[in-house]
């Protein structure tokens, strides 16, 4: 079985809504949380071109799936 597949969802499980109110995905709220520490690294070290990168590993079946939900929501906010 796979995550979310007992309430109907077939999508890839990063795109899941995590949040009732905002519907949210976990990938939203984790590029978010990638977002935040950013700011604060780049306040820390007075960089203010530091990048955290986003990797996630994909398969045949969830690649384009994941490519599509980035790029539908511009990368969340992340940097290409």
């Amino acid at each position: 079985d796979r995550l979310g597949e007992n309430i109907g969802f077939n999508d890839v499980n990063i795109a899941l809504p995590c949040e009732i109110l905002t519907g949210k995905t976990f990938l939203q709220l984790y590029c978010e949380s990638i977002l935040a520490f950013q700011a604060r690294a780049r306040v820390f070290t007075g960089d203010g071109s530091l990048i955290i990168p986003l990797a996630i590993m994909t398969s045949e079946h969830t690649h384009r799936s994941i490519l599509e939900l980035l790029q539908s929501h511009s990368n969340f906010g992340m940097a290409e």
